[in-house]
């Protein structure tokens, strides 16, 4: 890539090592502090028998829920989940450098966040947020990606966390533009080369969960640049080759055709009975409000209240709830050669935050909120076997501090497993 000068906005000598020492520098820049209060004590919230609310009636709120069902949808029971029925916008801008892709990265501060400080898209944004409810100051860049008129890459609309999160949805967007239209992006933001924001992607705790949720919905395509996307050339082994014949592959060459894959899916979604029937928070079954947090001692989660002081946000100071599990959470992506193609094993997710009901999800998804409640079945136990066998080969794994604007510190293991199997994964 040829050389820019720093203040273009573009990682100098691009490497991982620098990309860690920027975000490092944005961390001490950043000085977040934490100050834990009480719910009821919050100075911007209210608290209620019914729920526990922001003073504007904006940003979001946590809110009882009594999901109920038919056999093994309807696990969930009584639940306080996170109501915020704005739809956010999360998006990337991308250019080039002579035949590079390079991808416009914020080192965005959350609370919730290990590390505080995590590469983020370039908008990461609630509605609240860029209507600027708060008094703050605008989001940066947010022009690019409400202009109904521009060239946009990619553009899907992406629930968050249906176990959580109640009917949340989010614009994952992608658009390509000349790097120089952008100006200074500012020192929270870095023109980062795709080479090194992929390699950073599998390192615990430097890109956060938004990030690679755009990333993973966008043009690949485009962030390959002038190099094919899994290209063998780029991973030179066996498993590189099979990403490439996959990815290359016709779509309606794998086990379903696309179209068999969606009728199953809206056959799921008829087929589900699960209700989402509102209820007070300080009314839900196993739910206890104790030394100012909203609690579940069963399922190991609760609401707790921080106060927060933070240097290059909208505003520098603000309040608000968190949620935090306790285990560590595991999410398993399994992935097997069948037919000559390398075919990934999706699960049906039904989950109470779900407007559809049902959803593909990985193949295996653990947390505290499930553990307690879902029985295992035999591909689940089956899977966790495969976990700990030495025969096994994990491709990719991670530690992430899920959604730092929401939860605090909440732990998951994403992890991309290949089986050694003398047969096959059933299809069913």
């Amino acid at each position: 890539m040829r050389s820019l000068k720093p203040e273009s906005g573009v990682l100098p000598h691009p490497d991982v090592q620098s990309l860690l020492d920027w975000i490092s520098e944005c961390r001490v820049r950043a000085d977040l502090r934490l100050t834990f209060l009480p719910l009821d004590r919050l100075p911007s919230w209210r608290m209620s028998e019914r729920t526990l609310e922001h003073e504007t009636g904006r940003f979001f709120s946590v809110v009882g829920a009594s999901c109920t069902g038919q056999g093994k949808d309807s696990p969930w029971g009584d639940q306080a989940l996170i109501l915020q029925p704005e739809i956010g916008i999360l998006g990337f801008l991308t250019a080039r450098i002579a035949r590079e892709t390079v991808v416009l990265a914020q080192a965005k501060a959350e609370p919730g966040n290990i590390g505080t400080t995590q590469l983020a898209p370039t908008v990461q944004a609630t509605e609240s947020n860029f209507m600027r409810i708060h008094g703050g100051a605008a989001t940066p860049f947010l022009e690019w990606f409400r202009d109904p008129n521009a060239p946009i890459a990619s553009d899907t609309l992406q629930s968050e966390q249906g176990t959580r999160f109640l009917g949340k949805y989010n614009r994952n967007i992608m658009r390509e533009v000349d790097l120089k239209s952008t100006g200074n992006p500012g020192p929270l933001w870095r023109w980062v080369p795709w080479r090194i924001l992929q390699k950073a992607l599998g390192l615990d705790f430097t890109v956060n969960t938004d990030a690679r949720s755009v990333i993973v919905c966008g043009d690949w395509e485009l962030l390959a640049g002038e190099d094919a996307a899994f290209q063998p050339e780029s991973s030179p082994n066996e498993f590189g080759t099979l990403l490439h014949m996959s990815y290359r592959s016709d779509p309606d060459a794998g086990d379903l055709p696309i179209d068999r894959l969606l009728e199953r899916l809206t056959a799921w979604r008829s087929a589900a009975r699960q209700i989402t029937t509102p209820k007070p928070i300080l009314g839900l079954e196993g739910w206890t409000f104790d030394a100012g947090s909203l609690v579940n001692r069963k399922e190991g989660v609760r609401y707790l209240g921080v106060g927060v002081r933070v240097n290059g946000r909208e505003i520098p100071a603000w309040d608000q709830p968190l949620f935090q599990h306790g285990p560590e959470g595991l999410v398993v992506l399994v992935c097997q050669v069948r037919q000559g193609l390398l075919h990934l094993l999706l699960s049906r997710r039904a989950e109470p935050g779900y407007r559809e009901g049902v959803q593909f999800g990985p193949s295996l998804q653990t947390n505290a909120v499930e553990a307690p409640r879902v029985p295992a079945c035999q591909i689940q136990s089956f899977l966790l076997s495969q976990l700990s066998s030495p025969a096994s080969v994990t491709r990719s794994s991670c530690l992430q501090s899920d959604e730092g604007g929401r939860f605090f510190q909440s732990v998951t293991r994403y992890s991309l497993i290949q089986p050694c199997l003398s047969g096959s994964l059933p299809n069913n």
